[in-house]
């Protein structure tokens, strides 16, 4: 092949969908013209190429890549997600998989996927990673269901779950019990309030009743006479 493409137009033509089959061959052999961290680009692309031959031969180049190349392109090769993704489903090197594991590339798909199938140091690191853990609780639940989650990954595990989760949930519950329990002070105050407020009308409305009902007094006026003190 010529050496004139540049390794983006040849890794977009890739992803495109549009490259030849002898171009997606090349790639799914490592034998493109391109720098390490782009020929790993397209060889994760033609890992899942329509023709089954290809892919298959994509796939053994990608196992037979050296573990530290792949780690290396994980911290210092810019990659996307779906290729972090693809290298999580695809690998099983230790070393690997904690550098996808570390990326804030990585999505949180890829990490419930791991989540659920690492072992050893990746799973070492997701537990260590308690800010995601955080944000994510899912990702707890995850490893929880880990058949191969060590004892002490299940103990520090429980500890988050105490910590975080547990003393939140508890914390909210006893909010609402307050905010219920106030609520319903107010409900009763305003009850009696109004009860109050019954009473004193009633009592108004009888007084006015019986001041109408009442016979008025005709007492005879005093009167002072002259001739009265004779």
């Amino acid at each position: 092949m010529e050496n004139s493409a540049l390794p983006d137009d040849l890794v977009a033509l890739l992803r495109e969908g549009t490259a030849p089959l002898e171009i997606r061959r090349f790639a799914a052999r490592g034998l493109l013209p391109l720098d390490p961290d782009s020929s790993l680009r397209a060889l994760l692309v033609v890992v899942e190429d329509p023709d089954s031959e290809t892919a298959a031969m994509a796939l053994e180049t990608l196992r037979s890549a050296p573990p530290d190349r792949l780690a290396a392109f994980v911290r210092r090769g810019d990659p996307q997600e779906a290729e972090l993704d693809a290298l999580a489903r695809l690998t099983d090197d230790p070393f690997v998989l904690e550098e996808v594991v570390r990326s804030r590339v990585t999505g949180d798909e890829t990490l419930l996927f791991l989540a659920r199938t690492a072992t050893g140091r990746p799973q070492e690191a997701l537990i260590a990673n308690q800010a995601r853990l955080l944000a994510r609780p899912a990702l707890v639940a995850a490893l929880l269901e880990n058949p191969a989650l060590t004892p002490e990954g299940r103990r520090l595990l429980s500890e988050l779950n105490e910590e975080f989760f547990e003393k939140k949930a508890r914390r909210l519950h006893s909010e609402a019990e307050s905010a219920a329990a106030a609520d319903g002070a107010i409900r009763l105050e305003c009850r009696q309030t109004s009860f109050q407020s019954c009473q004193q009308a009633a009592a108004a409305r009888s007084q006015r009743a019986f001041l109408r009902s009442a016979p008025r007094c005709r007492c005879p006026r005093t009167t002072a006479t002259a001739g009265g003190a004779a």
